[in-house]
């Protein structure tokens, strides 16, 4: 399996990244009170890849850069890690693999390349995934049922047809499909590859695109390029365009709350896109 126990200081700091009181037992309220602050608080975010930068997947690795250089990730680093905390709490994790069908047609199918958590309680299955980018789950979700299921964002379901399971999101009363799965067990070598795919693909869109998503108590943010637009819950959404490289770090620093300092490619990127746009 590809998760680890974190020792004392590590499991301490994790739940103070992610302004939670320490937990000791693997309980219902355990898993939603963790799921719930890791997607509020630690951001999704493919700065990496956006500047040709490795994308490490070991456990020192991930709790250095979204623990404690309070940066975030993208779906095998967010599921990584929380599988890796549930591990030590004594919850039982499976890691599976994902092949995301969202905004496409029905027809393509892509390669396993999203993570995502099965956990085990009591004898009750729960699909976790802190990952997903601009729809992440704001809690975990139950497995075996088709019934839909409120949450405190929007409403989900899985359906099941033979081995395979299907999460779709309601939006403005419509289902779109977000991703299938099935409940194979995948190891860190799987991960490794299709990690490898998603950083370094000249096609991949985590490569050509900087993209930035955030949970948030009223709603969701999310980052596209130079195209910002915060999601409300129950009013309409707002779309902004940042004019400038400031602005795009400024709104990763207010909005996702990612630390760049330590990014110096990353401004110096932004003024090469933005001079090309100038030019066009």
């Amino acid at each position: 399996m590809p998760f680890q126990q974190l020792n004392k200081h590590e499991l301490q700091q994790y739940f103070q990244r992610i302004d939670c009181a320490t937990a000791e037992h693997a309980t219902l309220s355990t898993l939603e009170n963790i799921h719930r602050q890791h997607a509020l608080t630690i951001p999704f975010e493919n700065l990496n890849p956006f500047l040709s930068l490795p994308v490490v997947l070991t456990k020192d690795e991930l709790m250095q850069k979204l623990v404690f250089q309070k940066r975030g990730g993208y779906c095998f680093e967010h599921n990584l890690l929380l599988g890796h905390v549930l591990t030590t709490l004594g919850f039982a994790v499976k890691g599976l693999a994902a092949r995301v069908n969202w905004m496409l047609a029905p027809d393509v199918v892509m390669p396993r390349t999203h993570m995502v958590l099965l956990v085990t309680l009591n004898e009750t299955q729960y699909l976790a995934d802190v990952g997903f980018g601009g729809l992440t789950l704001p809690c975990p979700l139950l497995i075996n049922t088709d019934a839909t299921q409120a949450t405190s964002h929007e409403a989900f379901r899985i359906q099941q047809k033979e081995q395979d399971y299907s999460l779709s999101v309601q939006l403005n009363d419509v289902w779109q499909d977000m991703f299938t799965f099935t409940l194979d067990s995948q190891t860190q070598p799987d991960y490794e590859m299709a990690n490898w795919f998603v950083a370094t693909h000249p096609q991949s869109r985590f490569v050509n695109n900087l993209i930035a998503a955030r949970v948030d108590t009223d709603g969701r943010h999310a980052l596209q390029n130079q195209h910002y637009t915060r999601y409300y819950l129950n009013k309409p959404h707002e779309k902004t365009e940042l004019l400038s490289p400031g602005a795009i770090l400024s709104t990763l620093h207010d909005q996702f709350h990612i630390e760049t300092a330590n990014l110096p490619e990353l401004a110096a990127k932004l003024e090469k896109i933005f001079a090309k746009l100038s030019q066009e």
